[in-house]
């Protein structure tokens, strides 16, 4: 504390354990001048102070100390850990509710752009629509986390050129709302900006040296269900149907009127044709399965595309597609009580040997199997031009003459 230590709490009562008298007064002498009598809010001693309070939010923010992370809107509060590793700032942030989190997240972190850490896929991409306050010194980004979803975001890299705002139609929709599961996302395509974006219209987006871009988005479909009858052939030996069948609903298997299908666990593959009108360059594919219970294999036109097991079950299939005719095999493998429970009913042929004794006959069947539609969704990528009328400067740029730092490397025309 002498050299500018804080110390926060009530002042102590005394030593604990058997202490000699003068150690004990000397206890207290050291107390009285560390902590004074509490009367005021804080005590100085030396550079430092000892507050008499236990509320370490109220007195760091007396202190003008910005919270680590910060959350504006979201109905979940989210968690968070942070370390710091040199010069880089880590956060891990999870969701620790069975609903999607969209919140606009501030980072007591300023001078560094933000990347994302997916822990699921391994990908790693630069944030590129971000507001810097350096006043507060902190970083406002929107945030978007699946149910029981977690992600990285790490600080290391000097803050270049980047979008802060997004507006549709005249409206915001970054950073004044953050609510919607499919908001447009900013990215960087060689050196210019792109947008993702599923919801149709007219698209501005201001950049961080105040220059703003613009792009449309046509009104054309974005979600092909994949409806129609589905073929599901179940692994053999499993007490299964042998022959595959085919199905016009996907619904959960321990549902089902058949007590081999009801019991069954194990992994059922399934099979579909259907035509998709072809890929627009840039654009993105996603699979989007409604309920999944618990784990998927996909293969398109025959290629493996991934692995689905986590909210909110969506899986990139966009290099597997071709126009026209394509084929989907969606393997999913459920848990195994089922099958133990199956083999308890009476006069049941039995598939499980274990010496688990935790279900009975009467136990619930746990949810099984693919429920609820499944969808294409395209989410559309245009590549974003300079707004002539909103340039800053009276300056017309080509964004291929912009470096990352936003500087113009030639002026084409004067307005």
């Amino acid at each position: 504390m002498q050299a500018g230590g804080i110390v926060l709490g009530p002042k102590p009562v005394g030593p604990t354990g058997n202490v000699a008298s003068r150690d004990g007064v000397a206890f207290q002498r050291l107390a009285k001048d560390v902590w004074g009598d509490c009367n005021a809010a804080s005590h100085r001693f030396g550079k430092g102070r000892a507050f008499c309070s236990s509320s370490g939010n109220s007195i760091l923010k007396q202190l003008g100390v910005a919270p680590d992370f910060q959350q504006v809107g979201g109905q979940t509060e989210l968690d968070f850990v942070r370390r710091r590793d040199g010069d880089t700032d880590i956060y891990f942030i999870r969701n620790g509710s069975a609903e999607a989190v969209s919140t606009m997240a501030v980072f007591r972190v300023t001078g560094r752009q933000p990347a994302i850490w997916d822990p699921v896929t391994g990908a790693v991409t630069a944030e590129m629509l971000y507001d810097q306050d350096t006043t507060a010194g902190v970083t406002r980004m929107p945030l978007r986390l699946p149910a029981y979803g977690s992600l990285f975001v790490i600080f290391t890299q000097r803050s270049g050129l980047h979008a802060t705002s997004v507006t549709r139609d005249g409206i915001a929709v970054i950073p004044k709302s953050a609510t919607k599961p499919a908001e447009p996302v900013v990215m960087r395509c060689g050196t210019d900006f792109c947008l993702n974006a599923i919801d149709p219209g007219e698209y501005l987006i201001t950049l961080s040296n105040g220059q703003r871009l613009e792009g449309y988005v046509e009104a054309s479909p974005s979600v092909q269900p994949l409806d129609g009858a589905w073929t599901l052939k179940f692994q053999a030996g499993r007490g299964a149907p042998e022959n595959p069948i085919s199905i016009s609903e996907l619904t959960d298997w321990s549902q089902s009127k058949d007590p081999r299908i009801r019991y069954f666990s194990g992994t059922a593959t399934y099979d579909k044709q259907f035509e998709y009108k072809g890929v627009k360059p840039g654009a993105v594919v996603l699979l989007q399965l409604t309920h999944l219970y618990h784990i998927c294999t996909v293969r398109v036109n025959g290629n493996d595309a991934g692995t689905i097991w986590a909210m909110p079950y969506q899986l990139d299939i966009s290099r597997f597609l071709r126009p026209g005719i394509n084929r989907i095999e969606l393997s999913v493998t459920n848990l195994w009580p089922n099958r133990i429970i199956g083999d308890l009913q009476p006069r049941a042929l039995r598939f499980t040997h274990t010496n688990i004794r935790d279900y009975s006959k009467d136990s619930p069947l746990l949810p099984s199997g693919l429920v609820g539609p499944v969808k294409l969704m395209l989410v559309r990528n245009i590549r974003l031009q300079l707004n002539h009328k909103l340039a800053s400067d009276g300056s017309v740029y080509d964004m291929r003459t912009i470096d990352q730092e936003g500087r113009p490397l030639s002026t084409l025309s004067a307005s």
